[in-house]
């Protein structure tokens, strides 16, 4: 990845490199663009949600001191799709087991498995809905 390149830059459906390495199912690339994300702790995601929602915010986003990437869970696009829906539904298609790998990486760097895209549906229901095709 260039030393410049902005893996949270959207194109224009709102999609960055992040959710494009997701549902291409490519580790690599997919590793280097989380690596290249800033860490943020636990702690200042709940003082954020807190001061944006109140306390029930704050405790949904509070992830017990585990660090999280920065940006893992982009949904600037019009459905709020983030990268681990993305992955979700390559896991449930023939990409298989490097899919699988990605979603792991993107629950590892602080993916919220909960986010719901637009029209309601979490990671998992999207695998679900495409499993077995």
């Amino acid at each position: 990845m260039h030393a410049q390149a902005d893996p949270l830059a959207a194109d224009s459906r709102g999609l960055t490199p992040l959710h494009t390495a997701a549902a291409a199912a490519e580790p690599d690339m997919l590793a280097a663009l989380l690596a290249a994300l800033p860490l943020e702790r636990a702690e200042e995601a709940a003082a954020a949600a807190e001061a944006a929602g109140g306390v029930a915010a704050a405790a949904e986003k509070g992830m017990g001191g585990i660090a999280r990437r920065v940006g893992v869970n982009s949904d600037a696009n019009a459905q709020r799709i983030t990268p681990l829906h993305m992955a979700a539904a390559a896991a449930a298609g023939e990409a298989g087991e490097a899919a699988a790998a990605a979603v792991r990486a993107l629950l590892a760097a602080g993916a919220d498995a909960g986010a719901a895209d637009s029209g309601g549906n979490t990671p998992l229901h999207v695998a679900a809905s495409r499993w077995g095709g």
